[in-house]
């Protein structure tokens, strides 16, 4: 595809193009992708409905968690994190960001994939900068 204009990239070391976020699964919560373990750890109680249910409701919070995040709808997912990054350990944050993952970027208008909740790293994104244009 052919570009109908010149575009010009500056890189400026002392002004990174991202911002970085890392992602973290908190410690006690478990390794699997049932979703009905999964309500109960977020719930704390023991969860009552069916594994039909569980499904639809576990992605039913996380689309909700999704929508509340104020990241850009594209993220991109990288190994290392930036010079200076946040931190969040937060369970349904970290199944948005999880469930929304296609290869190496984070969708978040993407339907979750709830098999991708049984991953135990952290996820590296890096959000591009918001850019001014004069």
């Amino acid at each position: 595809m052919r570009v109908p204009y010149f575009v010009y990239i500056f890189n400026m070391p002392e002004a990174g193009l991202t911002d970085c976020l890392v992602v973290r699964r908190p410690e006690d919560m478990p390794l699997t992708s049932d979703p009905r373990a999964l309500l109960e750890y977020l719930d704390g109680a023991p969860w009552q409905g069916s594994a039909e249910e569980a499904s639809a409701e576990l992605a039913r919070r996380i689309e909700e968690r999704a929508a509340a995040l104020s990241w850009p709808s594209l993220a991109l997912i990288r190994t290392a994190p930036g010079p200076s990054h946040a931190t969040v350990q937060d369970a349904l944050t970290w199944c948005a960001a999880a469930s929304k993952q296609v290869g190496q970027i984070i969708l978040l208008g993407k339907e979750p994939n709830l098999e991708r909740l049984k991953r135990p790293d952290e996820i590296i994104l890096h959000f591009p900068l918001k850019m001014d244009h004069p």
